[in-house]
């Protein structure tokens, strides 16, 4: 029997925002809030989640690495990704011309303190106050960049140069013999053999197509193919040669280009490429390897999905780097950012306008659908921080719950008193079916602390009580799983005991 577990939604109050760098280091400003997401998130740990469906393809917001490499040195020398034969495509490398990645280009090269916002997926937002957007060069209609352009915004295309992706407009130009081992994290996506010339033909043809829609720079994701399992045999010294290959193909169509991820090769690759774009850099302690794209005033644009914000922006801003906090999006639709008024006085209309049964729902029984039919997933529980907490609680009042079990992260089922009123906790509490386990912090609403009426309700329920529980973290705040403090040894453990107290749960349910 397969198993699957859909994490909800992340944190209601969890605002993504990104650090505002400068030169004083002591400064920590954000920049505008980042696109938030309803459905999935990542867990804690920042691992990757499996990817439920969308019409065309399931989105991203920027993608986890694909496998993390220990702390790279400037040299390039590496252990191929695998020990599979090599390619019988021949290595351009000897005709590879010189970079054209030398001061005095006629394209646009961002500064350290660029500001910018990426989003890749979802119903784009224009209206923030950057310098810089990153957006997906196949999704993204021509005359979106034409209006960021008017308003002086410089525009940044991203695409996969290292995978290729079976739901693309350009699938049809693959060939197998082009690509090699499947990306685990991510379903219809595989390495592609950088070393053939035809793989390089369809990436050059991407980049004119990036030119002639108006963009001004490249964002080629997945260049660090040779340091993943690839199933292709590709080495530092060929992915080197790739990557040159990028820089100098984008910079003869007069864009500028960015290094995503490669750490192993930022040495090099810092003199040919124009900014870098990275994941998750100070979440592994690996920020200071991008530092000689700062000395070359180059700008580095990080991207982080966890972590202590106050701690990250310091950390950015000492080293003149451009940080973002994201959150990994599966499902968003680019609107799931709740209001932040200092009285929330505007939450309530925010909620009622995210209707459960016409806007929530179906975007899970699509999810679940699709778990079903091609995972072949027989039993699906759910857990949800605050907001998210919610969501799992209707989804097991339903007359049939599509869910076997919820787990609720420091639960804000005070949303559904919110938007129906005096009573309605209780009365959603009534009508849950399926086994509940609320994990409430010090400053929870009594009614979902440990004696209160939540609990009491699934206590005298005889089909859940047996299995329902409600466990109190007295030292922690709402907030504390998916947003705390982890250099605190005491939120830390607390993290660490609610996640076993969920493993516990979802196996004594499915037992």
């Amino acid at each position: 029997m397969k198993i699957f577990t859909v994490t909800l939604v992340a944190a209601l109050f969890g605002l993504s925002a990104g650090c505002k760098v400068g030169n004083d280091s002591s400064t920590d400003v954000t920049t505008p809030p980042q696109t938030n997401v309803p459905i999935s998130a990542p867990p804690q740990t920042g691992e990757p989640t499996s990817r439920p469906p969308k019409t065309t393809r399931p989105p991203k917001t920027t993608r986890p690495p694909k496998t993390r490499t220990p702390k790279p040195s400037a040299s390039t020398t590496a252990t191929p990704g695998t020990s599979a034969p090599p390619s019988s495509s021949t290595p351009p490398s000897s005709s590879t011309p010189p970079s054209t990645g030398a001061p005095g280009g006629s394209w646009w090269k961002p500064a350290p303190g660029t500001t910018y916002q990426i989003q890749l997926t979802g119903d784009l937002k224009l209206d923030y106050d950057v310098q810089m957007y990153d957006l997906d060069l196949f999704d993204t209609p021509a005359e979106t960049f034409a209006q960021l352009k008017s308003k002086g915004v410089k525009v940044v295309c991203y695409f996969s140069a290292g995978t290729y992706e079976d739901w693309r407009d350009d699938k049809n130009k693959f060939t197998k013999d082009m690509y090699g081992k499947n990306l685990p994290e991510w379903k219809g996506e595989y390495w592609v053999d950088t070393r053939n010339e035809k793989v390089r033909e369809i990436i050059k043809t991407r980049m004119q197509l990036a030119k002639e829609k108006g963009c001004d720079a490249v964002d080629p994701d997945n260049v660090d193919g040779a340091f993943n399992d690839n199933g292709l045999g590709l080495t530092a010294a060929t992915q080197l040669d790739f990557n040159r290959f990028l820089a100098d193909t984008a910079h003869s169509l007069g864009l500028a280009v960015g290094l995503k991820n490669d750490l192993q090769q930022v040495e090099e690759l810092s003199k040919v490429f124009d900014f870098a774009v990275n994941e998750q850099c100070a979440e592994y302690d690996e920020c200071e390897v991008l530092q000689p794209f700062i000395n070359l005033n180059k700008a580095v644009f990080g991207i982080e999905y966890n972590g202590d914000k106050k701690k990250v922006c310091a950390a950015a801003n000492k080293l003149n780097q451009d940080t973002l906090f994201k959150s990994l999006d599966l499902l968003t639709d680019g609107d799931w950012i709740p209001p932040v008024d200092t009285d929330w006085s505007t939450l309530p209309a925010w909620l009622k306008a995210k209707d459960f049964d016409t806007i929530v729902k179906p975007r899970i029984d699509d999810a679940i659908a699709y778990l079903k039919q091609e995972a072949k997933v027989e039993t699906t529980f759910s857990y949800g921080y605050c907001y998210g907490a919610w969501v799992g609680a209707r989804l097991s009042a339903l007359e049939e719950p599509v869910i076997k079990g919820h787990v609720s992260f420091h639960p804000s089922w005070v949303a559904e008193k919110t938007i129906n009123g005096e009573g309605a906790v209780e009365k959603m509490t009534e009508a849950i079916k399926v086994p509940q386990l609320l994990l409430s912090a010090s400053n929870e609403p009594d009614l979902l602390r440990t004696g209160g009426a939540v609990e009491k309700i699934l206590k005298a329920n005889e089909s859940i009580a047996s299995l329902s529980s409600v466990v109190d973290f007295e030292y922690v705040k709402h907030g504390w799983v998916n947003r705390g403090d982890l250099s605190d040894a005491k939120v830390k453990e607390a993290v660490g005991e609610a996640w076993e107290h969920a493993r516990v749960f979802f196996k004594r349910v499915v037992a």
